[in-house]
């Protein structure tokens, strides 16, 4: 089985727009390649889940979305940064499923799908959903992309002020 990053997408990897389906404007956050590349130099698999209520909420369709997700894996790819599986959870709040982080639903779909050890792998992103769905998933540890904790969630992760410090953290035990 193989170890993983997995990596929500909007204030993570690129700058955050709200309800952003537009694919020429995707910014990448600064060094997210360079964190990137890291983390796959450390043998990780890089797994993008995130939270697109925007479908839900009809400011665009999942074609939109799709498109969007394909744009930014190229970008990510010409930089020789690849992408095994990105995951999308197009519900809004009040739909009470299971893929939608906090819950945990999409990193145990692409564990599956993946062969990835859920145990071996990470979790990076910007919000306290993020943290709190790779702690529900079981993964080794999560960070929490933020100049300060927040003093909200007192839950077992850790702290980086950005991506590429983020990256920094993790280790290969190989």
């Amino acid at each position: 089985m193989k170890k993983a990053v997995f990596l929500d997408r909007d204030g993570t990897l690129i700058i955050d727009l709200p309800y952003n389906a537009d694919p020429e404007k995707i910014y990448p956050v600064e060094k997210a390649f360079d964190a990137l590349k890291h983390l796959q130099k450390l043998g990780f698999t890089l797994v993008v889940v995130t939270n697109q209520s925007g479908v839900a909420r009809g400011f665009y369709s999942s074609e939109s979305m799709d498109k969007f997700n394909r744009q930014m894996a190229k970008i990510f790819l010409q930089e020789n940064v690849s992408f095994a599986g990105l995951y999308s959870c197009i519900h809004s709040p009040d739909d009470s499923c299971g893929c939608r982080k906090p819950a945990p639903g999409m990193i145990l779909q692409a564990a599956k799908e993946l062969d990835i050890c859920v145990s071996e792998s990470w979790m990076i992103g910007d919000k306290i959903s993020d943290v709190q769905a790779g702690i529900a998933a079981g993964c080794k540890d999560s960070i929490l992309i933020s100049k300060e904790r927040p003093e909200t969630y007192s839950g077992n992760f850790l702290t980086a002020p950005s991506l590429w410090q983020a990256s920094q953290m993790l280790y290969s035990d190989v």
